[in-house]
């Protein structure tokens, strides 16, 4: 022990304070993962292990999936549960474990198919080409070229980044008996996004007002009152819906007012009809001409 030296009793003391150190401190948790869910429903899952119906999700709701902490199903990035039936039909399908925020307490399941991971809800306000691959170019348009609505929220990727296009998600609703997500790519630079919470909003209330029937007019107004209520809406967003709610309203009746004219009897000979002449209009010179009805 005479010839073990200061320093190698320092290094013996480092490594038994990092192997301490190691012992203290717990392996770090991984986490949760920012998510939109594009349409579908909010579950709970039952003690029989089937998912009972809870509400409805508003279209691009902003979610956080839970981390998968099965290591055995590693092809599984998030806690998921597979082939698993619910309570409004018979259809096995697949669902991911999420809460609504950090904290919250939340514990609800959402359908796979409509969830997109490491995305952000962004609203689309112009319509947009979309393309399922980057091969197939905007410059040259095919008859499969789709296009993303105008007013339409979409999930926004943030793990992928390019140049001339941007990667999307949005909820294909042509067939409204079988929507699904589709998820391909949109030109770079865009028009215009939206991330604020209050045009994500007014465009639910707008969509929701504009599927009412044209019998529910009031019902229409208060939706998009609801929507301008809101403070927070950027001016391209309000001055489209005003402009929507414009239209419920009753337009004013022209001010036109009608005379009767008596032709001159020197012109009318023995007739003794009369005309009906829009005076307004005739003042314009916009009225054709009454005396050419003799002929």
């Amino acid at each position: 022990m005479r010839n073990f030296g200061i320093f190698h009793w320092v290094f013996l003391v480092a490594i038994l304070l990092c192997v301490a150190s190691c012992k203290k401190n717990p392996p770090i948790e991984p986490q949760p993962i920012h998510a939109v869910a594009l349409g579908g429903a909010y579950w709970t899952l039952g003690e029989d292990g089937c998912m009972n119906y809870l509400s409805d999700l508003p279209l691009g709701q902003a979610l956080l999936a839970y981390p998968n902490s099965d290591k055995k199903a590693k092809d599984h990035l998030v806690e998921s549960k597979l082939q698993c039936l619910n309570t409004k039909d018979t259809v096995l399908r697949n669902y991911v474990h999420v809460s609504t925020g950090e904290g919250d307490g939340s514990d609800l399941w959402v359908q796979e198919d409509f969830l997109v991971l490491r995305a952000l809800p962004v609203l689309l306000v112009d319509s947009m080409p979309f393309s399922l691959s980057m091969q197939d170019t905007q410059s040259q348009p095919s008859e499969n070229r789709l296009s993303i609505p105008a007013n339409t929220i979409i999930a926004l990727h943030d793990d992928e980044f390019f140049l001339d296009y941007l990667k999307v998600s949005y909820l294909d609703s042509r067939d409204e008996k079988n929507q699904k997500v589709q998820t391909g790519y949109i030109p770079n630079p865009h028009p215009f996004f939206s991330r604020a919470s209050d045009d994500l909003a007014a465009i639910r209330l707008y969509t929701e007002a504009n599927n009412l029937s044209a019998a529910e007019v009031e019902a229409k107004k208060a939706l998009l009152d609801s929507a301008l209520a809101l403070t927070g809406l950027s001016p391209k967003v309000r001055a489209m819906i005003q402009a929507e709610r414009k239209k419920l309203d009753p337009q004013p009746k022209a001010n036109v007012s009608y005379e009767r004219l008596r032709i001159p009897s020197s012109l009318q000979g023995t007739s003794k009809s009369r005309y009906g002449v829009n005076m307004s209009e005739l003042l314009k010179g916009g009225t054709e001409d009454p005396w050419a009805k003799r002929k």
